[in-house]
């Protein structure tokens, strides 16, 4: 597999996955955690503004997996 010559570069830090067991789980769980929701990316499934900390605030929230 060769690398792109050319990547594109992305406009900042990339977001943080987090995966929690339904859309209502996601939404008391981003406000417990003070999260910013960048956009909704399926059932239970967003993305969120990177920044220090959250992927255990979202962990004590009740995410099941965080990513980033």
């Amino acid at each position: 597999m060769s690398q792109n010559p050319n990547p594109i570069p992305l406009p900042g830090p990339s977001p943080a996955i987090a995966l929690f067991l339904d859309e209502t789980m996601a939404a008391a769980a981003i406000a417990r955690a003070g999260a910013t929701l960048l956009c909704p990316a399926g059932p239970g499934i967003v993305l969120l503004r990177p920044e220090p900390g959250l992927p255990l605030r979202l962990y004590e929230a009740g995410a099941v997996l965080v990513i980033g």
